[in-house]
């Protein structure tokens, strides 16, 4: 007898096939995955040699998973269907014991039991970063995963443990991960699915760049706008925007976070950024000059044109421009469901090769504006991006709403973690701990309540107080020690001066750290941060002069550098 194991792509069909002869084989999920409480999958237990068994199916915690079916049962053919109780992993016994005779006369004597892994409701997703010479962990990488056929994605952060990144609770399924840090090469694009026991999905090795010849990163958004030029409010993601330098396809595949679309490994240069147009939406280009270390921010328009593809006709009146869908979101992990405020309703159509996303307001509610009519899907993840609910088949007429009639079915749900009642990645016993006091515009996953430069989620992640900027009380704010590798809950662990310290004198972000991508904004502060005897070097574009313009005081030798671009010092 042997165990065939499909691979995760295989387990959604939930079958089992359990053969008892001489040549019998059992094949399992390796996993039973629910992504809420209340949700029923089906095992089909077929004996194919055409003998009876007894199957007994035994979860080993009934407060997560239960039989609905009779249990035990008999037969050839058999259905079990199972209910998740409560969030969680377990693992399920199915035994078999056969009886009786088959077509062939050959007696059925085979017995036998596999066991099943259950997990219900998502686990975080954990990954080390590790420099590919010294073996080190690298503690200032920017790690973002979404689904392999999908545009939305969401950044992992770092942990107290050197270079271990975690997410929020995140589905179970494969991400297509992309990783990048200040001094090494970005990572190829790859896969990686969470264990469900919570442990490291994955070790991502990157290689030192020394020259920083690839340490830039493109953040590109897409903003829709009517025919007349008007914002809509939404924005765009697409797969189809091209970086070039000099006529020439850098070649770059993007990763996608919040309305980004994300490149990293942009050289230095000038830098042409574009997208081809698609029926009903025109994309402006722009260019943008980018020097070393940059993290850059750029807008393009997508304008909606007068002249919408509608089956075999255009569609050019102002009312026909586009449709648009109402409805609620709902937390589908709580009983009896509730709303959920602050979640991501996408809508994708099968006419066009882009996305566009919307929020729910404060009671769950949304309208998703200016949809290309036709076909398409709508779904909805939580707040953080981290979980996506089952999507919705849709068919949007020219100028009309969807969702306003009864056998127009757009309410959307999303199971969200436990304890999470938002969505936002935030534990509900957090928040009450941490941010009662803080001001309600300031309590969301992206807040910086205490200006240290770390978001409410990251403060959370990395244990640290989101209404103290230096949580351990050593004279160093948060933001710069994780920025450094250093402990922000041990006073005794500090950052040591550094050799080399980058200074951008347009620089403003509350972490200044003097390291490439978030350096010190001046040269005071970049002396406070300087070892002796080392090096300040200045950060400039290709095409601009960095020039000092706060008096300053220097004592202790040092040595001044630029890197591309000049400076110039005004003395007394």
């Amino acid at each position: 007898m042997r165990i065939d194991k499909p691979s995760i792509a295989t387990i959604l069909t939930l079958s089992m096939l359990i053969s008892i002869h001489a040549a019998a084989r059992i094949v399992t999920p390796d996993t039973l995955v629910y992504q809420s409480v209340g949700d029923v999958r089906t095992l089909s237990i077929v004996d194919e040699g055409s003998c009876n068994a007894n199957v007994l199916v035994t979860p080993l915690d009934l407060n997560i998973v239960q039989a609905l079916s009779s249990n035990p049962t008999s037969g050839i053919n058999i259905q079990m269907d199972l209910i998740a109780m409560g969030t969680g992993t377990t693992q399920l016994v199915v035994q078999w014991i056969e009886f009786g005779t088959d077509s062939s006369q050959t007696p059925c004597t085979d017995t036998g039991s596999v066991t099943i892994d259950v997990v219900v409701g998502p686990v975080p997703l954990l990954t080390v970063v590790k420099d590919a010479d010294t073996g080190l962990p690298i503690t200032n990488a920017q790690v973002y995963a979404r689904e392999p056929n999908e545009f939305f994605g969401f950044r992992a952060h770092p942990t107290p443990i050197a270079g271990i990144y975690a997410s929020s609770p995140a589905d179970v399924h494969p991400w297509r991960m992309k990783v990048f840090a200040p001094g090494y090469k970005p990572s190829p694009g790859f896969n990686l699915t969470q264990p469900i026991d919570g442990s490291v999905a994955g070790t991502i090795v990157l290689t030192p760049d020394p020259g920083n010849t690839e340490s830039n990163v493109l953040k590109v958004k897409i903003r829709l706008v009517d025919i007349f030029g008007v914002p809509t409010g939404q924005l765009i993601l697409t797969d189809s925007v091209e970086l070039a330098t000099a006529s020439t396809n850098l070649g770059l595949n993007p990763t996608f976070g919040r309305g980004s679309i994300i490149f990293a490994g942009v050289p230095s240069g000038l830098i042409d950024i574009s997208a081809p147009d698609v029926p009903g939406i025109e994309f402006s280009t722009t260019s943008t000059n980018v020097g070393t270390g940059v993290i850059r921010e750029i807008t393009l328009d997508a304008k909606l044109t007068s002249s919408l593809p509608f089956g075999n006709s255009h569609v050019s009146t102002r009312n026909g421009l586009s449709g648009s869908i109402i409805g609620d979101v709902l937390n589908s992990s709580t009983n009896p469901q509730e709303f959920l405020p602050g979640a991501v309703i996408i809508s994708k159509q099968d006419s066009s090769d882009i996305v566009t996303y919307v929020d729910s307001n404060q009671i769950g509610a949304y309208n998703h504006p200016n949809i290309i009519p036709g076909t398409g899907e709508i779904y909805a993840l939580s707040p953080d991006e981290t979980i996506q609910g089952p999507s919705l088949f849709i068919n949007v007429q020219a100028g009309q709403v969807y969702g306003d009639d009864q056998n127009e079915e757009s309410t959307l749900t999303v199971p969200l973690a436990p304890a999470d009642a938002d969505g936002d990645g935030l534990p509900d016993d957090w928040e009450q701990a941490f941010l009662q006091d803080v001001p309600d515009d300031q309590q969301g996953a992206d807040d910086d309540p205490d200006g240290d430069g770390l978001t409410n989620l990251e403060e959370f992640q990395n244990g640290t107080d989101p209404n103290n900027p230096d949580s351990d009380g050593d004279g160093v704010d948060d933001g710069v020690e994780l920025e450094r590798g250093t402990n922000p809950q041990d006073a005794n662990s500090l950052p040591a001066d550094l050799d080399l310290v980058w200074v951008d004198f347009g620089y403003t972000e509350p972490i200044q750290a003097g390291t490439l991508l978030k350096p010190a904004g001046s040269l005071a502060k970049a002396f406070t941060l300087l070892a002796p005897g080392g090096t300040i070097r200045v950060k400039g574009d290709v095409e601009v002069t960095a020039t000092l313009v706060q008096p300053t005081v220097f004592t202790g030798a040092a040595t001044l550098e630029s890197q591309n671009g000049q400076i110039t010092v005004f003395g007394e």
